[in-house]
């Protein structure tokens, strides 16, 4: 999946009718602004969406089961007092209980997040929205690589962030969640194991 950045959309002819029609028709669902730029992104490919929804399983019930807080899917992130001229579009986002009741208005996270993830598509780099998320007071960031399934984590650590280090086992630990995940092979195909920290229980597998 790859974006379309427009800095200045009166320069483009035939530009702002684009987009228009984009929003008539709801095209314009993954987009986002970042400080005024317009991101243009199409709907992404099936494996992306498909990891997307094997995760929500997987960390959503173990959210629920604890009583953490609860996961939203592609929920906007934007700036307070932006309006639509600065916000991010991260593939999930779990709020704490307490974050639940402070961190929404208008439908929108405004406040502070446990954590956000991003699936990386071909041609992505989500670690360019780390920034935005730090402003943001998001936690942690959980970055995973549609093809390879390989993760990444980072922690907030001063103004920014820091990337976790994976333990012996290979293991991150989101802490957020107490859960423990690494890239595992089946068979041909990459995927993740994901295992309650506390328990060792294994939450369902994500493909």
């Amino acid at each position: 999946m790859s974006a379309v950045v427009v800095h200045e959309v009166r320069t483009v002819p035939g530009l702002a009718d684009l987009i228009a029609k984009r929003q008539a028709a709801g095209l314009d669902w993954f987009d986002e602004v970042w400080g005024g730029v317009l991101h243009m992104s199409p709907s992404p490919h099936s494996d992306h969406q498909g990891l997307v929804a094997d995760l929500v399983v997987a960390l959503g019930f173990h959210a629920m089961d604890r009583d953490l807080g609860r996961f939203f899917v592609q929920l906007n992130v934007r700036t307070p007092g932006s309006g639509e001229r600065d916000y991010r579009i991260p593939d999930l986002v779990f709020l704490t209980n307490e974050q639940l009741g402070t961190s929404i208005v208008d439908g929108w996270v405004e406040g502070p997040a446990a954590l956000v993830v991003e699936v990386r598509s071909p041609r992505e780099i989500p670690v360019q929205k780390l920034p935005f998320y730090a402003r943001r007071g998001v936690g942690e960031v959980l970055v995973v690589d549609r093809d390879t399934r390989m993760p990444e984590l980072f922690r907030r650590a001063g103004d920014g962030y820091a990337p976790v280090r994976a333990d012996s086992d290979s293991y991150l630990a989101i802490d957020c969640l107490g859960v423990r995940i690494r890239r595992v092979m089946r068979g041909e195909k990459p995927g993740f194991e994901l295992l309650d920290a506390r328990t060792g229980e294994r939450l369902p597998d994500v493909r």
